[in-house]
């Protein structure tokens, strides 16, 4: 079996590190598109300022909007039957409920936006370390390579110093 030469091994070399750019390259269009996305979820919890608002608006309108109905029904019922003595204790029932359940929802969210932070920091890390062990794994001489090359060229010293060895010995012989 023949073994690899020098050029066989700077071959490989060139073809590992031409796939190691192409990798490179796909990679850095992928973060260029995930990295801002992932900096602004990070900062911000969010995607996009939009994002922000609607989630606070759906979550904040999907909590109140029972007791603004509540309110709504409890004014005209009082209206209805001409008797509003209890249309304020009712009123202030309903307000204190709603405060209560709009802290709980606002709470909810302020987990849901940190819990979004810690993702985005998640995120930016894993491209970090993604694109470290891409570059790692295919750029330079690869432990593969390294041994072709130092075996192509310990078999050139090898077999010139076997040459001249012989080479020595001949003449050696005819010196005498």
């Amino acid at each position: 079996m023949a073994r690899p030469t020098t050029a066989q091994a700077n071959t490989n070399l060139q073809t590992t590190n031409a796939i190691g750019q192409g990798q490179q390259n796909q990679a850095n269009q992928l973060q260029n598109t995930l990295i801002p996305g992932y900096t602004n979820l990070m900062n911000t919890g969010y995607l996009s300022p939009q994002d922000q608002e609607a989630a606070t608006q759906n979550t904040m309108g999907a909590t109140t909007a029972p007791f603004s109905t509540a309110d709504f029904e409890a004014k005209n019922r009082a209206s209805a039957t001409n008797n509003a003595s209890d249309l304020t204790a009712n009123e202030d029932q309903l307000a204190m409920e709603e405060g209560q359940a709009a802290g709980g929802s606002a709470a909810n969210l302020q987990q849901q936006q940190m819990a979004n932070q810690l993702q985005g920091m998640y995120g930016l890390g894993q491209e970090q370390q993604g694109a470290q062990g891409e570059a790692e794994s295919m750029y330079g001489l690869a432990p593969s390579t390294l041994n072709a090359e130092t075996n192509a060229q310990a078999q050139t010293t090898s077999w010139l110093n076997s040459l001249l060895g012989a080479a020595g010995t001949a003449a050696g012989g005819y010196l005498k």
